[in-house]
């Protein structure tokens, strides 16, 4: 198993830990440095968890060193990894980045899903075309990835684009539609999953010129796509919740129809949202937005039954 796509894997994992791992001051230094630049912000962004992360971790179980021996080891790593957190750490679901450079049916991701199978534990992918990509260069693994799934659903050859640069590439691994692999495993009929951000306000938007729940290339219809079929899978409005003046008729049509209703959350991407506005306002002008019926079902009823776990009882 390549230790790159290992580490990438659990240092995504760890994005939470390093927020709240990190002092305000600290954060605030990084957001002033990273938006500076436009052109290495994001890199940074990457860069920035990675260090903070193997700093916080060194002396702690669960360090990197425990996923790196053998399939079996590997396994039993990933297990201790997320007991750790839970039990001694409070934390309450798993989060996962493949931009960062893997795609969710990567077989290195199967243990996480049994564990979070296992326990009801909720899952949450970034599922945007906007933020942090992969770093270095695109190899074999990228273009002609390894499948967990034992019958794949569907063929993935990305020969033809091995010269693309790294931030278009990088939709290959976050397109919701990679997750049907995952879903249509037997094993993981019952995962939680959560696809951040809607698929971002650009393609909310976007979505009127194609067709109502048309699998395409569209990663909001297709995560309307997945909803409708899968009963476990969630989406969130945080960030895309920065434009919610434009999004709104879309967020109150979704919140009529019984597939979405109940599985829609809402969220802020704090503190990428602070290039937006402050915490605060964002979520004021989304209360002024929406009815208090239509806040109170994505903010507290559809985010608790998300949340909800054998460790975590909102």
């Amino acid at each position: 198993m390549n230790q790159l796509v290992i580490i990438e894997i659990v240092i995504s994992m760890a994005l939470v830990y390093f927020i709240i791992s990190t002092s305000i001051s600290g954060i605030l230094e990084i957001i002033k440095t990273i938006w500076s630049n436009d052109d290495v912000r994001l890199q940074m962004v990457y860069d920035a968890t990675v260090n903070d992360w193997i700093a916080e971790t060194e002396s702690k179980p669960g360090t990197i060193v425990d996923f790196q021996k053998n399939i079996k080891e590997y396994k039993e790593g990933v297990r201790k990894y997320l007991e750790n957190k839970l039990i001694q750490y409070g934390f309450v679901g798993i989060k996962i980045y493949p931009s960062l450079g893997y795609y969710p049916f990567h077989p290195a991701l199967e243990p996480v899903y049994e564990f979070a199978s296992q326990y009801n534990l909720p899952v949450m992918t970034h599922c945007t075309r906007a933020g942090v990509w992969f770093r270095g260069k695109l190899r074999q693994q990228h273009v002609l990835p390894e499948n967990m799934n034992p019958n794949p659903v569907y063929k993935y050859d990305f020969t033809s684009q091995l010269k693309a640069k790294n931030r278009h590439f990088k939709d290959n691994f976050a397109k919701p539609e990679n997750f049907v692999e995952v879903l249509e495993m037997e094993k993981f009929e019952n995962l939680k999953i959560c696809f951040g951000h809607y698929g971002g306000a650009d393609e909310i938007l976007n979505s009127k010129n194609q067709g109502h729940n048309t699998v395409g290339t569209n990663f909001y219809l297709n995560i309307k796509a997945l909803m409708d079929k899968y009963d476990n899978v969630y989406t969130d409005i945080s960030y895309s919740l920065s434009e919610i003046n434009k999004i709104k008729p879309y967020i109150e049509a979704d919140l009529q129809n019984p597939r979405c209703k109940n599985r829609i959350m809402f969220g802020t991407d704090f503190f990428l949202t602070l290039q937006e506005n402050t915490e605060q306002k964002l979520i004021d002008n989304c209360i002024k937005n929406l009815t208090t019926l239509d806040f109170n079902q994505i903010a507290i009823t559809n985010t608790r039954e998300y949340l909800t776990s054998e460790y975590y009882k909102p």
